[in-house]
């Protein structure tokens, strides 16, 4: 009994919607809760909510949860939409910067323990294979998220540029036909690109418009060939 009140005492401050973190991890609220050493009805709305947050990431769904701290499913369900709002990142440039040092630290940090693991004495030749696979997946992964995220140049976009400065200059048909072929190839040898599809259909769209053109520009070089023919004929027959 003398358990129970200690209990309770601890988070008899709570009851205005304060929180006991000070002297119970949530865990130990829990357990507490489960052992019968304490009335869920006297948390405070910071470690109810505390609770919610920890069981729902254990994976007890909002029936569970319900039943474990005695209130209704609309209680918990309340508590997960306040624990979102809570849990809500805004918008801020200094955070993209932050994701991505974490993003490059953690990929860092994978690599290492695989190539740690895979060092071990009497690892077998394929599993040493398989990590270094693994290794490289992690780092060419890493590579497209910075491409995505704008701090690293990908191809696309190389090559937009280099096609822009190129047709500054107003070339012919042919040169732009063979300037596609050039970055046709280009694109085709970087199966990294997650984009190599889709640039390879756009490139060969442009190659069908090239065609069409020079098929209409040799049908009107004939036509005026055989309009002047059909004259020149016409003057010497009238001569």
């Amino acid at each position: 009994m003398a358990a129970t009140n200690g209990s309770h005492n601890t988070t008899s401050s709570t009851g205005h919607g304060g929180s006991s973190s000070e002297h119970q991890s949530v865990l130990a609220v829990i357990r507490n809760i489960q052992g019968g050493g304490l009335d869920p009805n006297s948390l405070g709305v910071e470690d109810h909510r505390r609770c919610v947050e920890h069981l729902t990431a254990e994976g007890y769904s909002t029936v569970e949860i319900a039943e474990i701290l005695k209130v209704s499913e609309r209680t918990i369900a309340r508590d997960r939409t306040a624990i979102r709002q809570a849990n809500a990142i805004q918008r801020d440039p200094a955070l993209v910067k932050e994701m991505v040092g974490q993003l490059a630290q953690q990929a860092e940090t994978t690599i290492s323990r695989i190539r740690r693991a895979t060092r071990e004495r009497g690892t077998p030749p394929a599993v040493r294979i398989e990590g270094e696979k693994a290794c490289w997946t992690i780092a060419r992964d890493l590579v497209q998220q910075f491409q995505a995220l704008g701090y690293l140049p990908s191809a696309p976009q190389e090559i937009r540029g280099e096609l822009i400065h190129r047709l500054d200059q107003v070339p012919g048909c042919d040169q732009i036909q063979a300037e596609v072929e050039r970055l046709e190839l280009i694109v085709d040898q970087d199966e990294s690109n997650p984009q190599r599809k889709a640039t390879l259909d756009r490139l060969g769209e442009v190659k069908s418009v090239l065609t069409r053109l020079a098929l209409s520009d040799r049908i009107k070089q004939l036509t005026t060939d055989v309009t002047d023919g059909i004259e020149e004929n016409d003057g010497q027959a009238a001569s």
